[in-house]
């Protein structure tokens, strides 16, 4: 398993890290039908936590990751 160490900014601002893709369940726009105008995004883990984050305080590789995620390649 690949370490990425991605670090999503929730809306709270608190931060949380993913070290691997495969922790990524299900990743959701939430206030915006259209993912690339989103601003705030439901991420579901396999571990069954759930966080909002915020695409815009988080790092150019988390909001990569986000995006990828909705509609991979």
């Amino acid at each position: 398993m690949k370490t990425l160490d991605v670090t999503f900014t929730l809306t709270d601002g608190s931060k949380v890290e993913i070290q691997s893709l495969e922790q990524i369940a299900e990743v959701r726009p939430l206030d915006d039908d259209d993912y690339r105008d989103a601003e705030v995004f439901e991420v579901n883990l396999i571990d069954g936590s759930t966080y909002e984050v915020d695409y815009v305080e988080s790092d150019g590789n988390a909001r990569t990751i986000l995006w990828q995620a909705v509609e991979p390649d």
